[in-house]
């Protein structure tokens, strides 16, 4: 299975490496940093689990039907509350290896969430309108 993994200099993000670099492929992704430099949109077609801090990405890798867990430490937003409710996405700020084992074993891609997709494009107009008046 191939785990893309953002950050993976850092402490969490070497530590995921270690473990599961010894069953799965490891392609380690960064804006300026890792085996690659992409934008998330150039990697999430080929992620079969994301794991990340919580922020924007977290939350369209779940969106996108993407096994994804957040690791976010403080409280969760209402987006957060809503993705945890549809099951979108799971959120563990203590996240070990042996649960992100037992994760990415279980895990499968779902159908991207096409009503939450739609909103988001709701909204975006509706925000572009109130800026531009278009």
């Amino acid at each position: 299975m191939k785990v893309v993994v953002i950050g993976a200099a850092g402490t969490v993000g070497k530590a995921v490496v270690e473990q599961l670099g010894q069953r799965h492929e490891i392609v380690t992704v960064g804006s300026s940093s890792g085996q690659y430099q992409v934008d998330i949109a150039d990697i999430a077609p080929d992620c079969d689990l994301f794991v990340g801090a919580g922020g924007t990405m977290t939350r369209e890798m779940a969106v996108l039907g993407i096994p994804t867990i957040s690791v976010y430490q403080d409280e969760l937003l209402d987006v957060d509350r809503y993705l945890l409710k549809v099951d979108a996405f799971v959120h563990d700020p203590a996240l070990t290896a042996p649960r992100l084992m037992a994760i990415l074993e279980s895990a499968a891609r779902k159908p991207a969430n096409r009503a939450l997709l739609d909103k988001g494009q709701q909204a975006y107009a509706m925000v572009k309108s109130a800026i531009l008046g278009c």
